[in-house]
């Protein structure tokens, strides 16, 4: 018995793709004041997770992933901030109900 094509209206919304890659065995980090590079701006978006991105209109907070860098963006001003330090690509964000704090995680740093 022959199967029935999938209806028109099925979609694919989310392909995984797994990461290989592995973190550097030695990881160096140059003392604080020290960097040789400063992020000034991230314009882009990391499309590859779910829930990755925060937004809330009316304080203008909006806060997405780009792989292993959290960009917190004030939308009234265009000012970023980024929180680099995390090992891996970054899949998920949560945010509390009044959008103050959308991450915590010790190893992260605000730049």
């Amino acid at each position: 018995m022959a199967q029935n094509p999938p209806c028109s209206d099925s979609y694919i919304h989310y392909n995984a793709r797994f990461n290989t890659s592995c973190s550097a065995k030695g990881m160096c980090q140059p003392a604080e004041g020290k960097e040789m590079l400063t992020l000034r701006a991230v314009i882009g978006y990391n499309g590859n997770g779910r829930s990755n991105m925060v937004w809330n209109p009316d304080t203008g907070f909006f806060s997405y992933t780009g792989g292993c860098v959290i960009v917190v963006e004030d939308l009234h001003s265009g000012s970023q901030k980024h929180w680099i330090g995390h090992p891996e690509e970054i899949s998920t964000l949560a945010v509390t109900n009044d959008a103050h704090v959308s991450l915590f995680h010790p190893i992260l740093q605000a730049r």
